[in-house]
């Protein structure tokens, strides 16, 4: 979809912009025939064709989403990202279940997938979970 200019209607107030059309999710004509391709490879497997830009947010989505959830407290947010993957949100969804003894199973768990993925700083919740005797 081409950009359509706008109207300045004399107003020098702002000057006249171009609008930009609405964040693609996949379904441009731009990028059609990328989404055909891969519908068409995916022909006999099970899961439905994505691509990264409709189902899957970028990283720096992905990032901005965790610390936003995080400062609000929104931990179903943080839970939601990391349950689909994005390691960096196991780590805070680690330390905010180690906060109460019913939940420690769910520390131990986040620690140990950021420990996995490499996420600095998971191996102190598995630490504190050793200090309180959950391992024992």
């Amino acid at each position: 979809v081409p950009a359509q200019p706008t109207q300045n209607n004399g107003d020098n107030s702002a000057p006249a912009s171009v609008t930009k059309p609405a964040e693609s999710k996949g379904n441009t004509s731009s990028n059609t025939g990328s989404n055909q391709s891969q519908s068409s490879s995916n022909a006999g497997s099970s899961k439905p064709a994505t691509t990264e830009s409709a189902d899957q947010p970028s990283t720096d989505d992905n990032a901005a989403k965790l610390q936003e959830a995080v400062r609000k407290g929104d931990y179903a947010s943080v839970r939601k990202l990391a349950d689909s993957g994005y390691s960096p949100a196991y780590l805070p969804l680690a330390r905010y279940y180690l906060q109460n003894p019913s939940t420690h199973d769910l520390a131990d768990s986040y620690a140990k997938k950021a420990k996995r993925a490499g996420v600095r700083g998971a191996q102190d919740i598995i630490d504190d979970l050793t200090a309180l005797g959950y391992y024992d």
